[in-house]
């Protein structure tokens, strides 16, 4: 009877004394929106994850070169690649379920909403400003380059340039000279920080030469010549 009067006792004694946010946990090893975005290291990893985007979907950039055997420009020998072989021969009508459409809008699209979020988090920031500005450049320019593949790929597709929530009415497509205009315009905001150069440490990032010479892309896609000249020789003349 002792032994049951003890552990009631102290059953009583922890509900009693147990702090009100006991079980109000925040695990400090995953990131939400409640602590995240709150210092430089956290603007600088969030721009990182723009890039990593480049390299989690394959068919972004690990198939591109198959796309070429859907032209007359390669032959594919086999069909497995999920159906471009079909394509090419013109024997096959695909769904924009097949893969290759469907994850490669997927990975882009996925890869501009990392952009917008990161570009909306780091403007409400408040730290070294010639570091915010080159991390929101970087941003852009990822952004830019998301939708030229979107543009080289598709034609004219949504332009979407704020996080869409849960919820929302999704926008409409734009024409593909749309979509160009937007390219050449974030390529424009980014080149004014992009650094032509970077350290050792941060080899591979956005520059200035990227984000002229996707700039230069842009334009030869569109058909103006005389632009794309105009930006090359920016290109060239950094040497």
């Amino acid at each position: 009877m002792k032994n049951i009067l003890f552990v009631i006792t102290a059953v009583t004694f922890l509900i009693t004394s147990c702090d009100s946010d006991f079980l109000d946990t925040k695990p400090a090893a995953l990131l939400s929106s409640a602590n995240f975005w709150k210092t430089p290291e956290h603007a600088k990893s969030g721009v990182n994850a723009i890039y990593d985007q480049m390299q989690r979907n394959i068919y972004i950039y690990q198939y591109h070169p198959l796309t070429d055997g859907i032209t007359p420009n390669a032959y594919l020998w086999s069909n497995y690649t999920h159906g471009y072989q079909a394509i090419a021969k013109g024997t096959s009508v695909l769904p924009s379920t097949n893969a290759p459409f469907r994850d490669k809008w997927n990975g882009l699209y996925n890869g501009i909403y990392r952009a917008n979020l990161a570009i909306s988090k780091i403007s409400e920031m408040t730290f070294d400003e010639t570091l915010k500005n080159q991390l929101i450049a970087e941003a852009k320019f990822l952004r830019a380059l998301f939708y030229y593949n979107l543009a080289d790929f598709y034609g004219g597709v949504p332009i979407i340039k704020e996080i869409l929530q849960l919820g929302d009415e999704l926008p409409g497509r734009n024409t593909r000279e749309e979509v160009l205009s937007f390219i050449v315009s974030d390529c424009d905001e980014a080149a004014k920080y992009l650094p032509a150069v970077y350290d050792a440490s941060d080899k591979g990032r956005a520059t200035l030469g990227a984000a002229l010479t996707l700039k230069t892309k842009a334009y030869l896609l569109g058909n103006k010549f005389s632009e794309a000249a105009g930006s090359a020789k920016q290109v060239m003349d950094l040497g």
